[in-house]
């Protein structure tokens, strides 16, 4: 062949070995051609999640009604789907004091129990839960003693994936785990709240999730997930642990 056959056989070659390593990035684990920000979050919406395990770190304000003033607080929770269930335990550090607060949301009842040395001192109990209902529509649910069930209502870490324009911040690294940085908003609890969640690339599980609340500790949480589908279960508190019968 002369030489000016070689330019179109190099370029017929270079289209070709193009042509197969897009074939080998496509089936590569964690490739994806279509890595834009809905894409990924269908994907990580489509996993059958049943339960995930957490540690949890926050950094803000409590609310008036638990002492008040700014701190940060470390602990961790876990959600299921079957029963839809929330449980999230933190060790608040305000003014160099320590407040223990747990919240459990039972999604399917409707219901929110809150356990702290502060609830029950208030209420008159030793290491009991108060039980509050989220009623239904705008109404905030019940209150007592002046704790009010909204102020409570963690639905918006059990419906952390759920998310509203959502857009791709970015692939990144999380303790050696390539991820995906995904931005979104989110209006579970009734009130829009920022998220950035990050999934892993090779199989859409989460890996962290950043949330602005404002419920009874404003300002932001973090969930680092340890665990997914490991079997976890969460059990709502007997009758004779329920301080407002």
């Amino acid at each position: 062949m002369g030489s000016r056959g070689r330019p179109h056989t190099l370029a017929g070659f270079a289209l070709v070995l193009c042509s197969v390593l897009s074939l080998v990035a496509c089936s590569l684990p964690g490739v994806n051609a279509t890595s834009d920000a809905a894409t990924i979050l269908g994907q990580v919406q489509k996993i059958q999640l049943k339960d995930a395990s957490f540690n949890a770190s926050f950094t803000g304000t409590l609310s008036k009604d638990l002492g008040g003033g700014s701190g940060t607080a470390s602990g961790g929770g876990k959600i299921t789907t079957s029963p839809k269930r929330a449980d999230i335990a933190l060790n608040v550090d305000v003014n160099s004091l320590q407040v223990p607060v747990e919240v459990l949301l039972d999604a399917d009842a409707s219901d929110i129990y809150v356990t702290s040395p502060v609830v029950s001192v208030a209420l008159g109990g030793n290491g009991m839960w108060l039980k509050l209902s989220l009623g239904g529509g705008n109404s905030g649910g019940s209150s007592t003693g002046g704790f009010s069930a909204g102020d409570f209502d963690i639905t918006q870490i059990l419906d952390f994936t759920q998310l509203v324009n959502v857009s791709l911040a970015g692939s990144e690294s999380l303790d050696g785990i390539p991820v995906y940085h995904l931005k979104g908003a989110d209006a579970s609890s009734g009130q829009a709240a920022t998220v950035d969640l990050y999934v892993r690339q090779d199989n859409y599980n989460p890996v962290r999730a950043n949330l602005h609340i404002n419920l009874f500790i404003t300002g932001n949480l973090t969930l680092d997930f340890t665990a997914i589908n490991s079997g976890a279960s969460i059990a709502v508190p007997s009758a004779d642990q329920i301080l407002n019968k």
